[in-house]
């Protein structure tokens, strides 16, 4: 199934470009990431993405590297 083709795809772009804020809950972890590369490509900007723990962060920052080939920077929780 590709995104597009889902009910909520065009309100998902509609927040993307007008730079609007919004959150996905309940969203598995390659869903995740799958959403995290569409909203950078879509928008072309850097990307905030907000995770429970510092290792997860980790996680995430290892599969958009190898996924993706993304460079993503870990801002640690001081």
């Amino acid at each position: 199934m590709k995104l597009n083709n889902c009910s909520f795809y065009d309100k998902f772009v509609s927040n993307i470009v007008k730079f609007k804020s919004f959150t996905l809950t309940g969203l598995t972890s390659f869903s995740r990431l799958l959403l995290v590369n569409n909203i950078r490509e879509i928008s072309n900007r850097k990307i905030l993405f907000i995770t429970a723990t510092e290792q997860s962060a980790l996680k995430y920052s290892v599969d958009l590297q190898k996924i993706y080939d993304l460079n993503p920077v870990i801002l640690p929780y001081q």
